[in-house]
């Protein structure tokens, strides 16, 4: 498979402090890949870079290429063409992304009319069929409500089908299913896997709900710090991680068989922007740290990377919390 969308030491610079430090990250065509972290770890600013939407006052440098056309410096008309029409996104919070004063079949049809030569009767019949296909209920009748109408999980069908519109190469989803509970979550992932298999497209899937990555990505990478510091397939990510980092986030996930206080935290919290230490950023919640992690690790080479001076082996485990 060839690269569709890929970073090259993409480095996101927020009023002066590195918030995003040289990403590598490769999007092969028809993949569906997950990057997860903490809140705080850059992988939203990582996303906004690679559709050149960052914020007033928010550089990015290094390298984002669509099929080797370089996105990075692009004029925005160019880049405007390439945005709803190649790349998609659907964001995490559709009541502040949709238009509060336009109806939804409006805002439907013009992303198809802004990149198709259609005409309006055209574009809303095709916003309708697409509202049908994202399974939203009455669809026709939907097409001329305001999103305060509608509920969470509707507007975040109409979200995705907005992000399907002009049948893109690559879909990123920032958190698509953050604002909404258990079992809207689950028939929202489902409608993107199955939209995403059937169409043949490249997904990008932020999160830091583990479960829902294993269940959706054939692989991952985990951020911490602005930095990737594990990536590979997400069956051997999970089941064997090397890095502490994802040790601790794999073993945070509760089940059926967890007993009551028996959850392993991660100590302490993600530092705030620019307070990260040097070396590895990882080192000051690390049960493993050293000395030597005052130099920052590189990211291994193999098929399951991770940048770590003590990785994990076998079964390995964080200690077990202490009584409060």
């Amino acid at each position: 498979m060839t690269a569709v969308l890929e970073a090259r030491g993409l480095r996101v610079v927020v009023n002066g402090v590195t918030a995003v430090d040289g990403v590598d990250l490769e999007l092969r065509e028809g993949s569906r890949t997950g990057l997860i972290g903490e809140s705080g770890s850059g992988k939203s600013l990582t996303a906004l870079a690679m559709m050149g939407l960052l914020p007033e006052g928010v550089d990015a440098t290094g390298s984002v290429a669509y099929r080797e056309q370089e996105l990075l410096g692009m004029r925005e008309r160019d880049l405007c063409r390439l945005r709803g029409d190649r790349l998609a996104m659907v964001f995490q919070e559709p009541m502040t992304a949709l238009n509060p004063v336009m109806r939804i079949g409006d805002q439907v049809a013009e992303a198809i009319r802004l990149h198709r030569p259609v005409d309006g009767h055209a574009a809303r019949a095709e916003a309708e069929r697409l509202l049908t296909e994202v399974h939203l209920p009455d669809p026709a009748g939907r097409m001329r409500a305001y999103p305060h109408q509608l509920s969470g999980g509707q507007r975040q069908r109409v979200m995705i089908a907005m992000a399907l519109a002009c049948g893109p190469d690559v879909i990123i989803a920032d958190e698509p299913t953050t604002a909404l509970d258990v079992s809207v979550q689950a028939q929202i992932l489902a409608l993107l896997r199955e939209l995403v298999e059937a169409r043949r497209m490249t997904l990008l899937l932020i999160t830091h709900d583990l479960p829902v990555v294993a269940a959706t990505c054939e692989n991952v990478m985990v951020m911490y710090g602005g930095r990737i510091v594990e990536s590979g397939r997400t069956a051997d990510v999970f089941g064997r991680p090397r890095h502490p980092y994802t040790r601790g986030l794999v073993d945070a996930i509760p089940d059926a068989a967890t007993p009551p206080g028996a959850l392993r935290a991660i100590p302490g919290t993600v530092p705030g922007l620019g307070r990260f230490p040097s070396g590895c950023v990882f080192r000051d919640r690390c049960w493993k740290a050293t000395d030597k992690c005052h130099e920052e690790p590189s990211l291994t080479k193999e098929p399951q990377a991770f940048a770590c001076w003590h990785p994990i082996a076998g079964g390995e485990t964080a200690p077990a919390p202490q009584p409060a």
